[in-house]
Parts: structure tokens; C-alpha cells; sequence
């Protein structure tokens, strides 16, 4: 049942599954504002978010930043 599967992968994973995979996406949008230079509204869709506003929502309650501070911050880390 899906309620099973919640809770395994709970147990497991230590978040529920619709966490794990707003994580993920947001993971990869962090590595496309390191390595590429597409906007990030671009970025946002690709991950699959709707809206630019939910997305720089979502990457802020993670990162502790925008998305647009955190390239400006990764680019003068790794230059």
C-alpha cells in the first residue's frame, strides 16, 4: 500500500518520499547554477517546477539562499 511504502521509506531514508524528491531536483538545479550558464528560470523548469516562485522558494528553505546567491557564491568559490 502506499501508506506502507511512505513509511519504509521514511524508515529508511530518514524523509518521506515527496522530500526526498523535491531534495534531488533541487540538488540538480544547484549543480546547473555551478556548471552552466542557463538562467534560472530555465533551471527551474527543467527541475520540473511550475513556477519560478515556488521553485525559489523551495531553493532557498534548503540552501539558505537565492538561487542567484548561490551561483554568485559558488563562482567566486571555484574560480
Amino acid at each position: 500500500s502506499i501508506a506502507t511504502f511512505k513509511r519504509i521509506f521514511s524508515t529508511y531514508l530518514s524523509v518521506p518520499p515527496h522530500e526526498y524528491v523535491l531534495r534531488w531536483r533541487l540538488s540538480e538545479a544547484a549543480r546547473q547554477l555551478r556548471k552552466t550558464n542557463k538562467s534560472i528560470k530555465s533551471i527551474s523548469e527543467i527541475v520540473g517546477f511550475a513556477s519560478h516562485t515556488s521553485f525559489n522558494k523551495a531553493f532557498r528553505r534548503i540552501y539558505n539562499c537565492s538561487p542567484s546567491t548561490y551561483r554568485e557564491l559558488t563562482m567566486k568559490r571555484f574560480s
